[in-house]
């Protein structure tokens, strides 16, 4: 036979269940986002802790990588902070920020930025092409961009071969 309970108990026992759940909620939600900054390309998540006027700033790439951290937000932050660290993942790396002719080398050279550097590196369009770490780190079109313009170095080079054994041909 089933045990009986009256109203008192189980309205005492749904308050205990509720006390219960909203103190385990309150355990994992050390910290909450409370702004976003982007500078040079590079997210900022502005992080208070909880009950605290503490604030600290950091990448979601960093928080991602500290577990203890991570599991200090809520699970809707946590899914936010995983969208941005995939986003920063998706993003080029380095970007062409100068195309010009260089007479002297009879060649294109390319002005590389790295992401959140201020340095920027000069490189021919076959130098790009061997490094697969910069060739990677490009968008598509500036990867197609340094592709086509390889391809039609490598073809000048190949005219001017012939061309050349033409002329010896002729001598």
């Amino acid at each position: 036979m089933q045990k009986r309970y009256s109203i008192q108990e189980a309205v005492q026992w749904i308050i205990k269940q509720y006390h219960e759940l909203q103190q385990e909620a309150q355990q994992n939600n050390h910290y909450r986002i409370i702004d976003q900054e982007q500078k040079n390309g590079e997210i900022k998540l502005c992080i208070q802790l909880v009950g605290k006027s503490i604030i600290f700033k950091a990448t979601p790439r960093e928080i991602i990588n500290d577990d203890q951290l991570l599991e200090g937000f809520s699970k809707k932050e946590i899914k936010h902070i995983t969208y941005l660290a995939c986003q920063d993942i998706k993003q080029p790396k380095y970007k062409i920020v100068l195309q010009e002719f260089c007479s002297k080398l009879n060649r294109l050279v390319f002005r590389l930025k790295q992401k959140g550097s201020n340095q920027t590196v000069k490189a021919t369009a076959a130098e790009i092409s061997q490094d697969k770490t910069i060739l990677n780190g490009l968008s598509q079109a500036e990867a197609h961009k340094v592709g086509y313009a390889t391809a039609m170095e490598q073809q000048q080079a190949v005219d001017q071969q012939l061309q050349m054994a033409k002329e010896k041909e002729t001598l």
